[in-house]
């Protein structure tokens, strides 16, 4: 979902020399197997691939596989410490690619680790940001107000919204259960819950052949050292 939202993007400003640099496993190729696809929705392929081991930061050799490269923008998948670490030293190395990051990275910590070298870097999210000037979706001033009630000490994540999001389906299909509530009744009641029910602002929307829920993304990148919508 993220990996074709932002090829789509960078196909339409011209951004057409895609590389991916990935986390060595299970989550790594997945986000590989994505951003293949999605490319090829667009007759295009990879100009390069590499990738560094879970765990680590060890992104040398894959700062000189894309260097050669040369691609104009570079989707990463991928943790915040070994993203950071590499966007910083492919900025030294001289790189001039836009870079990418989903939002499994942990978009807070990277923009924190980044610093100054986080300037225009993409982010793409899947709950609108908590502190834009204005927002139409409803359940960023509901997950605000409960964090301040109950968490008053806590900050305001994306990862803590995304979670707020979940919660908030998990609630609605366990009262739709009524009495019933047992794991096949959770999950049909689940997949009845349709757009606009939740008055969160964002579509929801389930079925029996559709656990996604929402496939909203937002891009988003860094600018004076916090997240803005890319208009």
């Amino acid at each position: 979902m993220e990996c074709q939202e932002i090829v789509d993007y960078f196909v339409k400003i011209g951004k057409t020399k895609i590389a991916i640099l990935y986390q060595n496993d299970a989550y790594g190729m997945a986000g590989l197997r994505g951003t293949i696809a999605a490319l090829k929705k667009h007759n295009l392929k990879l100009v390069a691939r590499t990738t560094y081991e879970r765990n680590t930061v060890e992104v040398d050799e894959a700062i000189s596989v894309l260097k050669d490269a040369n691609p104009e923008a570079i989707i990463m998948i991928g943790a915040y410490a070994p993203c950071a670490e590499f966007i910083k030293k492919a900025k030294k190395a001289g790189i001039k690619a836009l870079f990418h990051n989903v939002s499994f990275v942990g978009p807070e910590k990277l923009l924190e680790s980044l610093g100054a070298d986080g300037e225009g870097v993409i982010v793409t999210q899947v709950v609108p940001l908590i502190d834009a000037d204005s927002s139409d979706y409803v359940i960023v001033d509901w997950f605000k107000s409960d964090m301040k009630k109950y968490f008053p000490n806590e900050k305001y994540t994306l990862g803590a919204l995304e979670g707020y999001l979940n919660g908030l389906i998990l609630v609605e299909g366990l009262k739709r259960c009524g009495e019933n509530i047992t794991r096949e009744n959770l999950i049909a009641q689940i997949e009845t819950i349709k757009p606009g029910q939740l008055g969160t602002g964002m579509k929801i929307d389930f079925s029996s052949d559709n656990h996604q829920g929402c496939k909203k993304v937002f891009l988003t990148e860094i600018r004076s050292g916090k997240f803005v919508y890319i208009k």
